[in-house]
């Protein structure tokens, strides 16, 4: 078993993270591959681009969200602790 500082723990958070998006990347390009392989330049004469197919931007600001609402549950778990529950 592993033991981890934080810091070590979110430092491979963040690298699992950037090879999850690298490797939707490449399946995008793979699938843009394996349609002009079997096609030809696809519909209109133009093939799709890997940013049309996934956007890395686009999934970095959803992870920004998700960012956003840990910290709303911090500020409400902080909130919360102010009230006694062993009183009731």
């Amino acid at each position: 078993m592993l033991n981890l500082t934080h810091r070590e723990f979110y430092l491979l958070s963040d690298i699992h993270i950037e090879k999850v998006h690298d490797d939707n990347e490449r399946y995008a390009m793979q699938s843009i591959m394996n349609a002009a392989a079997s096609r030809g330049k696809g519909k209109n004469g133009k093939m799709f681009s890997v940013k049309e197919l996934y956007d890395r931007d686009s999934a970095l600001e959803e992870e920004r969200n998700s960012e956003d609402i840990e910290e709303e549950q911090m500020h409400t778990q902080e909130w919360l602790s102010q009230f006694d529950l062993n009183k009731l």
